[in-house]
């Protein structure tokens, strides 16, 4: 479960910032990662497709920094489908998005001290 996750963003920050300073950072990027997960069913309920294209590209920016790189290539996937006009295979995907954010941030909490 844990391969979802390279912990090597999180590696790098600790080498550039030291390792409080980069805890710090990533704790708050998870608490912004958090509030875009909590974003994405309102985004998709809501049916507003620049909503949704938002909250995917910022959700994608701040999974990977933290290291969840197929969260951000997933919401990436989403973003492209919705620059693309294709709202219904996008929103086909939020489930399974929804999905792979909880899986990430459950190891990400559970990592970060």
């Amino acid at each position: 479960m844990t391969d979802i996750i390279s912990w090597s963003s999180i590696e790098g920050l600790e080498k550039a910032m030291g390792v409080p300073a980069a805890h710090a950072f990533a704790k708050r990027l998870l608490g912004f990662l958090e509030v875009k997960v909590a974003e994405i069913p309102a985004a998709f309920d809501g049916g507003d497709v620049d909503a949704i294209r938002s909250c995917v590209h910022k959700l994608a920016s701040n999974a990977a920094a933290l290291g969840a790189l197929q969260l951000s290539a997933a919401a990436r996937d989403i973003e492209a489908l919705c620059h693309a006009g294709k709202t219904a295979e996008a929103a086909a995907r939020k489930d399974a998005l929804s999905d792979l954010a909880a899986q990430s941030l459950e190891i990400l909490r559970a990592k970060l001290p």
